[in-house]
């Protein structure tokens, strides 16, 4: 199975548990940006993704990391609405 981080140049990693109510709480917020399009969302489960999860330094529920081309640049730990620092693209409009 491929790695679904690796296939992106620009990705939000969000790291969850099923167990975890504040990351229950933020997942409407993530499913919005995941329809959205702008950029892609992986979903990693802690339980099952330990290992990666201690890669990025993960330490506390929810966490969410923006990778681009697989260097960190962004991570929010312990979600606090709305101080965020993940941002998300602005997709460029043109106008006829």
């Amino acid at each position: 199975m491929a790695d679904p981080i690796s296939t992106y140049s620009d990705v939000i990693v969000d790291f969850w548990a099923p167990w975890c109510q504040p990351c229950k709480t933020l997942a409407p917020i993530v499913d919005s940006w995941e329809r959205s399009g702008l950029v892609p969302v992986v979903r990693m489960n802690v339980d099952e993704s330990s290992a990666l999860a201690s890669q990025l330094g993960v330490q506390s529920l929810p966490t969410l990391v923006r990778l681009q081309h697989g260097v960190s640049v962004a991570t929010e730990r312990k979600w606090q609405w709305p101080t965020y620092r993940i941002t998300l693209p602005v997709r460029k409009q043109t106008f006829p």
